[in-house]
């Protein structure tokens, strides 16, 4: 988890919201809303949110 900041910041993010179905994640901010609600999580629960909805494709063991 440690990497993606790093990675984050080197390349830049382009779009400061990223819409996933009824989420909304707004990574200038790190904050997440579900139907316009915002959603408390830790900085872990969102580090790892945001790296399974950019590569949906990775495996949680």
């Amino acid at each position: 988890m440690a990497r993606i900041e790093p990675v984050l910041r080197r390349y830049g993010n382009k779009r400061e919201v990223t819409q996933f179905e009824d989420l909304a994640i707004n990574t200038a901010e790190r904050s997440v809303k579900k139907n316009g609600t915002a959603i408390e999580m830790t900085i872990k629960e969102y580090k790892l949110m945001l790296l399974l909805i950019k590569k949906p494709s990775t495996k949680v063991v």
